[in-house]
């Protein structure tokens, strides 16, 4: 847990100080502060207005690992003292909302398995897949192995040394699906199991990378842009077979991105588009 950043006023008008936190150990729970004097004051305009005035300001962060189930209401006790705020206060008042499971995790995962192309097929032969997964110690592991088992991909073993955060990311020199050393443990698992295909995810879990099983038994990582293609191909060629494939549909990507995607979209009688590099210009395109 840190407290960074608060502000108080030794003297409304001549005088800012400016304390910072230092980190609260878990054992002792002892805030150590370190006073910095800053020479600042009021700011007023021509007529006399307050233009800028000292505050009090807090920036709490909480490390989530660090918090058990029954720690949580004396941690809010203590911060409600702390601000000088009660809790149902807080709550009546909007400046504090406990943000649970059905609210954002189920509502959110229910919508990443309506983009299932082939939901029943998942379903009918999931299981048969097997599959290793790394969450290189991010923030993938619950969120990624969910969806996968409630999709129907059940055969799932997890790259043990990796599964748990680590701020360090200790078993890899970077933490990039992209990079071949990520995936040396999870190579080695899945030559333990018998397993086809590795899928890692980045520590934000906003990034894939994939490694494949060839016929003379080597392992190849595939780059973005194979992983990007062999997706777009299975979707267009998934929906034509199932008759919902657009007439007038198109594909959007970036300038970045190879053009075999042109290809593929074309191949399918659609239009491609590029982007400039970001979500936000695909999204704009599409509107």
């Amino acid at each position: 847990m840190f407290i960074q950043d608060k502000i108080f006023s030794a003297n409304p008008y001549t005088d800012w100080a400016q304390k910072i936190g230092k980190e609260i150990k878990n054992k002792s729970q002892q805030l150590s502060d370190t006073e910095i004097p800053a020479m600042r004051g009021t700011i007023y305009d021509s007529d006399g207005n307050i233009l800028a005035q000292s505050a009090t300001v807090w920036t709490v962060y909480l490390d989530p690992l660090n918090i058990k189930e029954k720690q949580r209401p004396v941690l809010i006790a203590e911060l409600t003292k702390l601000f000088d705020l009660d809790e149902e206060e807080a709550k009546a008042k909007g400046l504090l909302k406990i943000i649970g499971n059905k609210e954002v995790d189920d509502d959110y995962i229910a919508q990443v398995k309506t983009l299932c192309i082939q939901p029943e097929l998942l379903a009918e032969e999931g299981s048969k897949l097997s599959i290793v997964y790394t969450p290189i110690h991010g923030s993938g592991n619950v969120p990624v192995r969910r969806i996968l088992r409630e999709v129907g991909i059940s055969n799932v073993s997890v790259v043990k040394e990796q599964e748990l955060p680590d701020p360090n990311f200790s078993t890899v020199k970077v933490p990039n699906p992209e990079d071949p050393g990520a995936f040396v443990l999870a190579i080695k698992l899945a030559d333990e199991v018998g397993a086809k295909v590795i899928f890692a995810t980045d520590p934000d879990c906003d990034r894939l990378g994939v490694a494949v099983k060839t016929g003379n038994g080597d392992w190849q990582l595939l780059t973005g842009n194979q992983i990007g293609c062999v997706l777009l191909y299975y979707i267009l060629k998934s929906r034509k077979a199932l008759g919902n494939l657009p007439a007038n549909g198109a594909v959007v990507k970036s300038v970045v991105s190879t053009e075999l995607a042109r290809k593929i979209a074309e191949s399918f009688g659609l239009v491609c588009f590029n982007t400039l590099t970001g979500f936000k210009w695909i999204a704009e395109k599409i509107q």
